[in-house]
């Protein structure tokens, strides 16, 4: 097993109806509240809550700016859990792209794997 394999692993990713946008196996990592700042909590919280907001399951965001501004939000999420969480390994998978029921994968993101 390499030491890679032995480091604690966080995902930032959003999901339908999930109010806590922070995974590790598979489930929503709530316990980390307590290690995060106040002010990155609050800004995690109201990430997934945009999210559930304005991504419809069918059809996306309304407007391709609003998935490029919660995916740019998405970024300085992702580098700020990397600053307060020293020594695990965050990752962060953006798959919300669809925009008024077109997909452009171009527009996916993969960060930290």
């Amino acid at each position: 097993m390499s030491e890679e394999d032995d480091t604690e692993q966080v995902l930032l990713a959003d999901d339908h109806g999930v109010r806590w946008p922070v995974w590790a196996d598979g489930e929503p990592t709530v316990e980390l509240r307590h290690v995060l700042t106040e002010e990155l909590c609050l800004r995690l919280r109201r990430w997934a809550a945009e999210f559930n907001a304005s991504y419809d399951e069918l059809l996306g965001w309304p407007r391709r700016e609003e998935m490029e501004r919660h995916r740019a939000e998405g970024i300085e999420l992702y580098r700020a859990l990397r600053a307060e969480l020293v020594g695990v390994r965050v990752r962060f998978e953006y798959w919300e792209v669809d925009v008024d029921g077109v997909a452009d994968e171009d527009d996916q993101l993969s960060l930290g794997g």
